[in-house]
Parts: C-alpha cells; sequence; structure tokens
C-alpha cells in the first residue's frame, strides 16, 4: 500500500528535534498520495491526528502549523496532499469530495498500521474541505476518536460554485467543466465535482459521530458562510462551536487564539 523516503530529523523553531519521514502511498483508484509522518521523540506509543488541508493549498502550507502545536505535546501527524495536489498524483481539475475521503482512508490505514501508535487515540483535525472530509471520515470510522473541524464547507458544492462566474457555470454542465472564476483567474474543474459534492449531506452524516468534536466558524467568512456552519452545530448535538469575529476563511488574524484552543482540545483528548 505505501512505500517511504528514508526518514529524515527536521528541527523546528521551538529547538525539538522531531522525525520526519515522507511517505508515499497509493490509494484505491491508484493514485499516489504525498504524506509527512512527523514523530514526537522519547515516547513508546504516540496519540496521532490526521491533518487534511482544504481544497487549494497542500499540507505543507497549512498544516505544518498544526505540527508545531501538537508534537511539542506528544502528538504525532500525519498530514498528506489530497489528489491534484502538492506531491500527490492527479490534477486539479480532477478533485472531487468523494477522491479527498478516498485519500483520507487511504492515510487512516497507514497510520493504523504503525508500531507505536496508540489505537485508542487517532483524531483528525481538518481545515475548510479537508473539514468536510475529517466530519465524513469520522461518522463511517470508529477509529477515529476526535476531530477538530476549522471552517468545514458544508455545502461543498454550493462554496465552489459561489467563486465561479454565473455565466461560465451555467454552461458547466453541457461543457463538462468550469473555468473562469468571479476574480478572473481560470481555475479548471471538471463539472462532476459539483455533483459528487452534493450527494453528501454533512449534518446527517455528522449526526453519527457519537462523541464531542470541535467546530471552528468565523461570522467575516467570504467562503464559507457561517450561518451555515452555524445552523450545522444546531442540528449536531456533538458538535461543540467556537465563533471567531475577525478572521477570513484561513483563520489567519486570529491564528494565535486559534492555535491555543486547538492544543487544548488535542492536549485534553491525548491524555
Amino acid at each position: 500500500m505505501a512505500g517511504s523516503a528514508k526518514p529524515s530529523i527536521r528541527r523546528f523553531k521551538s529547538g525539538r528535534q522531531l522525525n520526519m519521514q515522507k511517505v508515499f502511498l497509493i490509494n484505491s483508484r491508484g493514485i499516489k498520495i504525498a504524506g509527512l509522518l512527523d514523530l514526537p521523540e522519547k515516547k513508546s506509543r504516540y496519540p496521532l491526528v490526521l491533518c487534511l488541508h482544504g481544497f487549494g493549498k497542500g499540507t505543507k502550507e497549512e498544516n505544518e502549523k498544526i505540527t508545531k502545536i501538537l508534537n511539542p505535546q506528544g502528538i504525532a501527524t500525519f498530514r498528506i496532499d489530497f489528489h491534484g495536489t502538492g506531491e500527490s498524483g492527479s490534477t486539479r481539475e480532477e478533485k472531487t469530495l468523494s477522491g479527498f475521503l478516498d485519500d483520507a482512508k487511504t492515510a487512516l490505514e497507514f497510520v493504523w498500521s504503525l508500531p507505536r501508535l496508540n489505537k485508542r487515540k487517532v483524531g483528525i483535525y481538518g481545515h475548510s474541505m479537508g473539514a468536510t472530509t475529517a466530519i465524513l471520515l469520522a461518522s463511517q470510522d470508529q477509529r477515529i476518536s476526535t476531530v477538530v473541524a476549522a471552517t468545514p464547507s458544508i455545502k461543498s458544492d454550493q462554496v465552489l460554485a459561489n467563486l465561479y462566474d454565473p455565466k461560465d457555470l451555467a454552461q458547466a454542465k453541457k461543457r463538462g467543466y468550469v473555468e473562469l472564476r468571479k476574480n478572473g483567474e481560470r481555475k479548471k474543474l471538471h463539472y462532476r465535482f459539483f455533483e459528487d459534492a452534493a450527494k453528501y449531506d454533512i449534518t446527517q452524516e455528522a449526526q453519527k459521530i457519537s462523541y464531542k468534536f470541535l467546530v471552528i466558524g468565523t461570522t467575516t467568512d467570504t467562503i464559507v458562510p457561517y450561518k451555515q456552519i452555524k445552523n450545522f452545530c444546531e442540528h449536531v448535538s456533538n458538535a461543540q462551536l467556537m465563533t471567531l469575529f475577525h478572521s477570513a476563511h484561513n483563520l489567519k488574524e486570529e491564528w494565535q487564539k486559534v492555535a491555543r484552543e486547538i492544543g487544548i482540545w488535542f492536549k485534553n483528548w491525548a491524555e
């Protein structure tokens, strides 16, 4: 299932030394999925958090900061690039939510095979589309015992459609793809993304999660409407909402606050 590069030592700004290993997996569709496994030192058995990035950026841009929060607490992380992103195979226009879920399942199978893993303590952190994927995976696999979902796209088809020029989108079904965004950028995406994403009722799936999990939303998000996240949490009893008031979708403006809460959440879970 997986091949791995030679392990290397990675040094963070905190001065701690961590074991980092680059891993290449093959998902069920035969596509290469790249990942970075960071293990805390001097710990016989470790909890682990699977980190899932959003639709656009890869794991290096988004999830290295999560590793910096969790590794000093003795928590391992496995950060993957979804298909069509970073060092993984496929192309951007081939992305689908079902494909992301398949990538995450592939990553979980690899994680489960690690010899020093504490199998009672496997969690997920996801941002945006990665958060949506995290919720779906947790609803389907009881090996996951906690989730932090940052600005999840509850209605992924609508969220992506809102980024594209309405005239271009109107022709997409017949043409087979969208390309022109409202900001003038050309980013091709096959129409089947929208058809596939529309199949998922994220709220209904999340109701299957049997433990409390953290959802982060921001009232000033221009990509995922806050009202979607608030409505989601109102209908999912185990979803615990953290609301921000001054952050964009990437949470940059209040990241220190977010990082503190993420650290506390996973620390309490890991103990």
